[in-house]
């Protein structure tokens, strides 16, 4: 899931598909300085449990204190992902975790600990947000069954 800076005052900044380097910055300072920063959600990967527009607090924790079933904010490939943890195991000498967003069939590759950057705390849902982000969902989901009844001549 991409998500979004919130910084302490508020002030959002948009990201697109991989995190922008000085907002990626200023968010891990904030996070690391005050041990909690604030995201939106931008994604559909953890429906519905967070919704697109949700705001989340991240809040930094030791990886001794990752359990089963957070969710857990990771950066993998330059972009910050919001998923549950599912399981924790044991690799050799490593304890590495396993997430998965709670709306995909397949889970993530296994992540060090290392990899996750806070725990997902408290949630502001925006309803306004994700009622606009699932009538938008459902126009796309009618034109592709309106181009998909073209082509097969129904």
């Amino acid at each position: 899931m991409c998500l979004q800076v919130w910084t302490m005052s508020q002030a959002s900044a948009e990201f697109g598909p991989a995190v922008d380097g000085a907002r990626r910055e200023l968010f891990l300072e904030l996070l690391c300085r005050f041990g909690r920063a604030r995201l939106r959600v931008n994604g559909a990967s953890m429906v519905p449990s967070l919704w697109p527009g949700d705001v989340v607090e991240v809040v930094r924790v030791p990886s001794s204190e990752i359990r089963l079933r957070n969710i857990v904010l990771l950066e993998r490939d330059g972009r910050f992902f919001c998923h549950r943890v599912i399981e924790l195991f044991r690799e050799g000498n490593s304890t590495l975790l396993r997430t998965k967003g709670d709306a995909l069939r397949d889970c993530d590759p296994p992540a060090d600990p290392a990899q996750v950057l806070g725990v997902v705390g408290p949630v502001e849902h925006h309803v306004f947000l994700t009622c606009r982000w699932i009538l938008v969902e459902l126009r796309e989901r009618f034109r592709r069954s309106l181009r998909l009844s073209a082509v097969l001549g129904r």
